[in-house]
């Protein structure tokens, strides 16, 4: 009986923390997550509706003509990054080069991309290592791509990262309640006892009289 009882206390009070470790580092990657990717988009959004600068590139390595670009309050958040923009103004030659060296980065067909996600319903989404954003279907439309390798891997690796952390939480967890378990039941143990002992000395007492 104690140690059916000492292992379901065990089991309770593990699935109480699993289900607060669990609650706990799934909101902390989901408001992680959010955050990057309200940054992330906010950025499309910057390049989508600016008209200054190259429609792909680096801005990193900017011509002189992105300084004023530079200087904005945005300054600093594109850095290092590269970025493609198709609209319905560019030129064919343009156009043909640009998917041309989007489609090596993506390893997929770019021009197919474009009229998939034009034709689509998503203003947002992930390919490979990108995300895009449809600012327009209607024409001229207006699509931009954004390089996102090193928020994507900030977001894997703090899922891994959670993961790791809970579980070696969980199972120090799990040996700590084991072994504090039979002094946390003890006060139970010795009540049962008591009743027992209490039990039989009443039993005892009954049959004293009944007998005589």
């Amino acid at each position: 009986m104690i140690h059916t009882l000492r292992k379901r206390f065990i089991r309770t009070t593990m699935a109480v923390f699993f289900a607060v470790l669990l609650l706990l580092f799934t909101t902390l990657n989901i408001a992680v997550a959010l955050n990057e990717y309200r940054d992330i988009d906010a950025r499309l959004r910057f390049l989508s509706e600016s008209a200054l600068g190259p429609t792909e590139g680096m801005i990193a390595a900017a011509p002189e003509k992105m300084r004023t670009w530079l200087d904005l309050n945005d300054a600093g958040i594109m850095s290092e990054t590269s970025y493609f923009i198709f609209d319905g103004y560019m030129t064919p030659d343009i156009y043909l080069r640009q998917t041309a060296m989007l489609s090596f980065v993506l390893g997929r067909d770019a021009d197919a991309v474009i009229r998939s996600l034009l034709a689509g319903s998503r203003d947002h989404g992930n390919i490979g290592s990108y995300r895009y954003y449809v600012a327009g279907r209607s024409d001229p439309y207006k699509l931009v791509f954004l390089r996102c390798d090193n928020e994507f891997s900030f977001i894997r690796s703090l899922f891994r990262m959670s993961v790791l952390t809970g579980l070696g939480v969980f199972l120090l967890a799990l040996l700590l309640v084991t072994l504090l378990s039979k002094r946390a039941i003890q006060p139970y143990a010795e009540n049962m006892e008591n009743q027992k002992r209490f039990i039989s000395n009443a039993s005892h007492e009954l049959k004293t009289p009944l007998g005589v």
